[in-house]
């Protein structure tokens, strides 16, 4: 089979850092996200900051 007439996509998962801040501050407002990802809810932005 040709993936080429799939069209296939890769993906590349990588650790977050802390350039990923902004979004995880946003996802962290977002209750939807969070109950999915069973995170916390109402999170302090310091508190996300350090973990």
């Amino acid at each position: 089979m040709n993936l080429k007439d799939n069209n296939v996509q890769n993906i590349k998962l990588r650790p977050l850092s802390i350039d990923d801040f902004s979004y995880v501050l946003k996802w962290s407002k977002d209750d939807e996200f969070c109950l999915a990802n069973e995170w916390e809810l109402n999170r302090n932005e310091q508190e996300l900051y350090k973990w």
